[in-house]
């Protein structure tokens, strides 16, 4: 889709010189991204960086953090989703640690069989004292997850969004 980051695992890869060719498409038509009728121009290219990896033992491609505000909106029961890849070609088991901000909110470990990529659903933690993010006072927390092979670094906010009569 339009302006949506992209990757491609390709593993065992051997050693020595290889051609990747990415080929995009800024084609309108109904069923894709930009459509037709659209609000930005339709243009073509890859407009920001690519890059190559090598990946070995358990790695975290992704990750989803997933809260609920109590109603005070100063903590947050919160949990992981990860998107996690084993790039051996055996099992592989690694520790696993997390933290939100300054504070360590997960530590075990993930075990997957070799080039197997899932998605694994952590056990719930509250945050506590939590500020919220606004456009005003942008709070941002740093999230930490490290493997025993490597490390993904994210930002976060908290912030609650409703309806209230015709107000968002």
């Amino acid at each position: 889709g339009g302006f949506c980051q992209f990757d491609l695992i390709a593993p065992q890869v051997e050693a020595g010189s290889h051609l990747l060719t990415v080929r995009v498409n800024n084609k309108a038509d109904e069923h894709g991204i930009p459509q037709v009728r659209a609000d930005w121009y339709h243009y073509g290219g890859i407009p920001r960086g690519v890059s190559v990896e090598t990946l070995t033992g358990i790695c975290v491609l992704g990750n989803q953090l997933h809260y609920s505000l109590n109603d005070s909106l100063d903590a947050a029961e919160c949990h992981f989703v990860l998107d996690v890849f084993n790039a051996e070609a055996a099992e592989c088991t690694s520790r696993l640690e997390i933290a939100l901000g300054d504070e360590a909110v997960y530590s075990g470990s993930v075990t997957l069989a070799g080039g197997c990529r899932e998605k694994i659903t952590l056990p719930h933690f509250t945050a506590e004292n939590i500020r919220l993010w606004s456009a005003e006072d942008p709070q941002l927390y740093e999230i930490r997850i490290r493997t025993e092979s490597g490390d993904l670094v994210d930002k976060t906010g908290f912030r609650k969004v409703c309806v209230e009569g015709e107000k968002l």
